[in-house]
This record gives C-alpha cells, structure tokens and sequence, in this order.
C-alpha cells in the first residue's frame, strides 16, 4: 500500500491584524470541527468576534457559509497546515509559517487571499510524491495570489503545454495552462481544479459536495 503526499512550506510577513485572523480562522476549523447543531455553530460563530464577522459575514443555520466557501468538499474543512507565528517585530509584522505534508493548498490559497491582504500579490509553490515509486504520483505546482483572483500552475499543465509546443512548433503562446479563479466554482481550462493536480484524480465540479442552497 502506497502513501501519497501533498507538502509546503512557506513563510509570509503579515500584519498583526492579519495574524490575529489567521489563528480565528483556526478557531473556525476548530468550532466546525465539533459537529456540532447549527444553533452550537452559530454560537461558536458569535465568539469569533467583529473582525472575523466582517471578512466571512454570517450566512446559512450555522453562519459559518461565508468561511465554509473556502473548502471545496464543506464536510471536510479542513486547512491541513500548521500556522506557526512568531512574535510581531519592531514594525508590528509577524512571520507566518505555513508547512504540512498533506497541505490544503486550495483553501489556504483562498484563505491567505482574503485575510492577508497586505501580502498581496504572493504565492507559494507545492509538491505531490509518493512514499513509493508509482507511475503518475509525483509532480506539483505553484499558486500566484493575486486581489483580482488566484493563478494555479501545475506541472502537469506545464508539460502538456511544452509537449503541444513541441509537436507544433509554430503555435503560439498559450495561457490555457492557467486557471484565474476569481470564484470559488471555477475550474481549470483543462478540466481539472488543483486538488486534482495534486492527487491526478478525475475532474470534478468545486461545488460538486456542497449542501444544495
């Protein structure tokens, strides 16, 4: 039996406003986490507080939709990365770390986009392998974060591309390799979403899990 891996590491100079909200965004996970019903929900939402509110406003039973978005599969929410934080400096900047080895490169991207403005534009690169020597399980990418949306390249996409290129030399240019998700639902011109990149599943629709509503 294979294991298959999905890792990052990266560090961010974030506000302290920022920092504060990446830890309430674990909070969230945490609250969630509990299973809880959707009147224990909505209190657990209540005590994040105005500034978490402002960014993920209340919607749904649970008033937790608006966070929820940022999870493809909303019975999974799951970032699937440590956050270390250092203590802010002598400018009021904070150092995030964000590293795992089963990372949740889709929401963290979507995460970082909306609570760390101030590190706009940013991205971090990740990597697929396997703890075993298996055809089609190693490869990777790298997420470009951008006010405007997010950019995924994979490396898949950069070798279909090379190849295409190679068996028409006189083709032009072409971006199709690149996704800007401006909204959560969006796909890949190739018809596939970065999770699937990263696990070389078949593809699939973002909202294709989501309660209907």
């Amino acid at each position: 039996m294979a294991n298959s891996y999905t890792k990052a590491a990266f560090h961010l100079l974030v506000s302290a406003e920022e920092a504060a909200m990446l830890r309430l965004a674990e909070r969230a996970v945490d609250i969630l986490d509990t299973n809880g019903a959707d009147e224990d929900l909505a209190l657990g939402y209540d005590s994040l507080g105005t500034a978490f509110h402002a960014l993920f406003p209340p919607k749904g039973a649970s008033m937790f939709e608006s966070f929820l978005d940022l999870f493809d599969d909303w019975s999974f929410p799951y970032l699937d990365c440590r956050i270390d934080l250092d203590e802010p400096d002598a400018n009021g900047k904070v150092m995030a770390f964000f590293h795992g080895d089963q990372f949740g490169v889709e929401p963290v991207a979507k995460l970082i986009r909306i609570a760390c403005p101030s590190v706009l534009p940013c991205g971090f690169a990740w990597s697929s392998d396997c703890d075993r020597l298996q055809a089609g399980e190693f490869g990777g990418g790298a997420v470009v974060i951008t006010a405007d949306g997010i950019d995924w390249h994979s490396t898949t996409g950069i070798l279909n591309h090379a190849l295409s290129r190679a068996e028409d030399p006189g083709r032009r240019p072409s971006t199709a390799m690149f996704s800007r998700c401006a909204a959560p639902k969006t796909t890949s011109p190739t018809g596939t979403t970065p999770t699937d990149w990263a696990r070389y599943r078949a593809p699939r629709s973002f909202a294709a899990t989501r309660p209907p509503g």
